[in-house]
């Protein structure tokens, strides 16, 4: 909606603030701004910013995001997220993704680490839970004129065409910010990406390493169970490059590129995508890419292996798709 509206004038004035964390955009050229109301939960604690573009933890960012369809075909966008700390005083604070009390420390920080006034290679002090009213989360999406230019990815950045602001506040969970904290866990919160990943092989943590484990473990219950049992043989009989499926709430999808098989599965809220080789003795699968939190990844690969297993009929509903593709 227009960042005039009434609706968010009357959040606004119910949430000051808000006011303060917008000083931070350019609002004379925001077409679009949403401010909504939810309650801090675990997922919060360990939720990472999803920056693309302009990832100031990666200092050769080049990915963009774009559309295929709809209003924003032949745009490119960048998009940006940040976090603020409310505290009961009405002073806001923004987070700082990077150790601001270990300058030895670079590893990639979570939000529930705003709570604590210091942390030395992960050991937290001087807890600040009392002293925190809200966490406001702010993503900014602006898009421009896809160039098409071939000379680097900053020259595909044409004319600025259009900016979107959506500012979320977290209020206090019933239980106060100090058992949510302590209740939370990377185990059961943490969004898995194949970022998480790859920074864990330069700067190990333990429960990441742990949580690649319990992955690895349900890329091998598929396979076994799903993909050797007989959708692999359904893959190979057919005459197209890909197929798909719908049951319930989860998609299947399958490709074949390159001498690869890839086997993509996704719900309303994760995604896990496995590869493999389309010829040869070995036609197992690995771990391509994820998306979603070690229960939801869970539930899903287990979801699917179980009415795989019971509904026989599904395996008529997987067929060829001439539109799936890796994008």
């Amino acid at each position: 909606m227009l960042p005039t509206a009434e609706k968010n004038r009357k959040l606004i004035r119910q949430y000051p603030f808000v006011a303060t964390v917008l000083e931070t955009v350019p609002m004379n050229t925001t077409h679009e701004l949403s401010i909504k109301v939810e309650v801090a939960d675990g997922d919060l604690m360990f939720r990472r910013p999803d920056n693309v573009g302009i990832d100031r933890l990666n200092a050769f960012d080049d990915s963009f995001l774009f559309e295929l369809t709809g209003p924003r075909k032949g745009w490119i966008g960048r998009k940006t997220e940040n976090m603020f700390i409310v505290r009961k005083s009405g002073d806001v604070t923004r987070f700082n993704w990077n150790n601001p009390s270990d300058a030895r420390d670079d590893r990639p920080r979570h939000p529930h680490e705003a709570f604590w006034g210091t942390n030395s290679q992960g050991m937290y002090t001087e807890p600040l839970w009392d002293d925190i009213k809200y966490v406001v989360w702010l993503t900014l999406t602006a898009w421009y004129t896809d160039t098409h230019s071939n000379e680097s990815i900053q020259s595909r950045f044409g004319d600025f065409r259009h900016r979107s602001a959506e500012v979320t506040i977290y209020r206090e969970p019933k239980q106060g910010f100090e058992k949510l904290i302590l209740e939370s866990s990377a185990l059961e919160h943490l969004r898995l990406n194949n970022r998480v990943f790859t920074e864990n092989v330069s700067q190990p943590v333990r429960v990441i390493t742990a949580i690649g484990g319990r992955v690895e473990e349900l890329c091998t219950l598929f396979v076994e169970d799903v993909w050797q049992a007989s959708l692999l043989d359904i893959f190979t009989s057919c005459d197209q490059r890909g197929m798909s499926g719908k049951f319930g709430t989860t998609s299947l999808r399958l490709y074949e590129i390159a001498g690869r098989n890839m086997v993509t599965l996704e719900d309303e809220v994760s995604d896990i995508t496995f590869i493999g080789e389309s010829s040869g003795s070995h036609l197992g699968l690995s771990v391509y890419s994820l998306n979603g939190t070690l229960p939801q990844l869970r539930q899903l690969v287990k979801r699917t292996i179980k009415q795989w297993q019971t509904n026989p009929e599904w395996r008529s509903e997987i067929r060829p798709n001439e539109n799936v593709s890796i994008l």
